[in-house]
């Protein structure tokens, strides 16, 4: 076996300047061919394509009408207005963006950590995170250019901020802007400077920048009428009580239903995450942060295997805890009764086994780091990834979204794996170093 692993690595390091492009090429078209395959499905690429003819094909008019009348989203309307009717330079669009995004993540990989065979399981790690169902609740021309257009935009940004050469730094500021379009991303934005600005004191003239562009996208988005209107409209529509249901009880909700699908559900996002997680801790032999991390990941396996039939988890029914049975009835309860009942029995299992989850997960992360400093920083990018969903709170759209919300909270999993994947250092350089 070790003979085998060896000559693969020779291989990959003879032929690396072959077959990374190549990967990162594939895994482009690869994924826009998956695109492409759900163009089947227009949603609301119907509507944007006849609007837009009402407006002559007039872009600026109609992303002006749109932030006068229902959204903040300036640049993104227009996008959308604009690919609704123009499929195949979406399709150019999205293979580009694919093709950079892989490749800036790749290249950031490798500058912090040299070239190893590693920097192969950024592609790999994007696929199998970023899967094509996140991007087509709304339709995938819409959600495509509303999620993961913002998302590659805020890549792109903090990429170019870290360049040596003024106008690429100042390139990233119209990427910036795009991004703050949405606004998960831009919350995401303003918690990073603050810490990066208040707590690591890092006062540069670019996070300056950064912290005032976020401050202005959210300025934007509290002022822009159209927001209002919206939120006057989707109110009775999608959650007619939202108002009569309080901000603490709105985030727990959001706490529950979200844990619901990270745990119950089963996406594989979390399981590559867990992967990573388990993976450098093996690697680096921390045995602790081993143990206590295979904690979540076989009560997620088991959960899946429930799914396929293997009732691993009955013997835990006497216990009180069935992970399958979603949280969908205290969700539908507390649309109905205007209030979220936490003293329910099953509601504070779910709670508590939730936080129990997440803590385990958290001690893992911190315990694979030897610098603590870097252990608080991972810490808390996966605690403000998470805050991204629960900011759904503020909308009546909190679940009418569906899952195009995590996108936000999956591209700080997937940020956070290559940032602990650079842990591996503690093993003989000649493993993993060409």
């Amino acid at each position: 076996m070790k003979k085998i692993f060896i000559g693969v690595k020779n291989i990959i390091e003879k032929y690396r300047h072959i077959l990374m492009p190549a990967l990162i090429l594939l895994s482009a078209l690869w994924f826009t061919i998956i695109c492409i395959d759900q163009l089947s499905h227009p949603g609301d690429q119907a509507w944007f394509a006849q609007i837009i003819g009402q407006f002559r094909y007039g872009y600026i008019g109609f992303m002006m009408h749109r932030y006068m009348t229902w959204s903040s989203r300036f640049f993104l309307e227009g996008l959308t207005a604009y690919f609704s009717v123009h499929i195949v330079q979406f399709i150019v669009t999205i293979f580009i963006t694919t093709f950079f995004f892989i490749k800036v993540n790749v290249k950031d990989f490798e500058e912090k950590f040299g070239q190893t065979w590693l920097s192969f399981l950024v592609p790999i790690l994007f696929l199998g995170m970023f899967s094509i169902q996140f991007f087509v609740s709304a339709g995938l021309v819409a959600t495509m250019t509303n999620y993961y257009i913002p998302m590659a935009a805020f890549r792109f940004a903090f990429h170019l901020k870290g360049r040596p050469l003024p106008w690429m730094r100042a390139l990233s500021i119209p990427f910036l802007i795009l991004a703050m379009m949405q606004e998960q991303f831009m919350i995401l934005l303003l918690l990073i400077m603050v810490y990066q600005l208040f707590i690591r004191r890092s006062l540069t003239n670019w996070n300056m920048i950064f912290f005032g562009i976020g401050l202005l996208g959210l300025g934007s988005a509290m002022c822009c009428p159209g927001n209002a209107i919206r939120k006057a409209t989707e109110i009775p529509v999608f959650f007619p009580n939202f108002d009569r249901v309080s901000l603490l009880e709105r985030i727990m909700m959001i706490f529950m239903h979200t844990s619901d699908e990270l745990f119950a559900i089963t996406y594989p996002f979390l399981f590559l995450f867990l992967g990573v997680l388990l993976l450098v801790a093996c690697w680096n032999r921390r045995r602790l942060a081993f143990l206590v991390g295979m904690i979540p990941s076989v009560l997620i396996a088991a959960d899946c295997l429930n799914l396929l039939g293997f009732n691993l988890l009955d013997n835990m029914s006497h216990l009180g805890f069935n992970l399958l049975d979603n949280m969908s009835h205290v969700i539908h309860l507390a649309k109905e009764k205007f209030y979220l009942d936490l003293l329910a029995g099953r509601t504070i299992r779910y709670t508590l086994l939730y936080i129990v989850m997440y803590c385990l997960i958290g001690i893992v992360i911190y315990g694979l780091f030897k610098e603590k400093r870097k252990g608080i920083w991972a810490l808390y990018f996966l605690v403000i990834g998470f805050a991204t969903r629960l900011a759904l709170a503020m909308s009546a759209t909190m679940f009418a979204s569906k899952n195009r919300t995590l996108v936000p909270f999956i591209y700080v999993l997937f940020m956070l794996s290559l940032y602990i994947l650079q842990e591996c250092r503690n093993y003989p350089r000649k493993m993993i170093q060409r």
